[in-house]
């Protein structure tokens, strides 16, 4: 808490005013992630890419790099602790089964379209 504070010129009493407990800048840290990843810019620009396997796959793959690419530590830390945090482990993964199935949709259209080899 006291980086926390350092890092951002304040006491570490407005840190723990702010946010009560070290778990509670964990959630405000995952919350952050996806606005900078522009999760619906991403759809916006996948659904304009209908068609285009490529560009589709360099959209996801651009997203995951915005989502995670500055946030390892975060998204590491969060997976590590949800383990022993209900709320966390919930989070966690309920985040993942979102990527999963969005990813899912996505490679079973390849799939259909036949852009995949077989054993894919």
């Amino acid at each position: 808490m006291a980086v926390i504070a350092l890092d951002a010129g304040v006491a570490v009493q407005t840190v723990y005013s702010v946010f009560g407990r070290k778990r509670n800048i964990l959630f405000a840290l995952l919350d952050q992630m996806p606005l900078e990843a522009d999760p619906s810019g991403c759809q916006a620009r996948l659904a304009a890419a209908s068609g285009d396997p490529r560009s589709q796959l360099r959209e996801v793959v651009g997203f995951a790099a915005r989502m995670y690419g500055g946030a390892g530590d975060v998204t590491e830390l969060a997976r590590t602790i949800g383990g022993a945090d209900q709320d966390l482990g919930d989070l966690w993964r309920e985040g993942e089964r979102r990527r999963y199935d969005a990813e899912s949709e996505l490679v079973a259209e390849w799939h259909a379209r036949g852009v995949l080899r077989e054993e894919l």
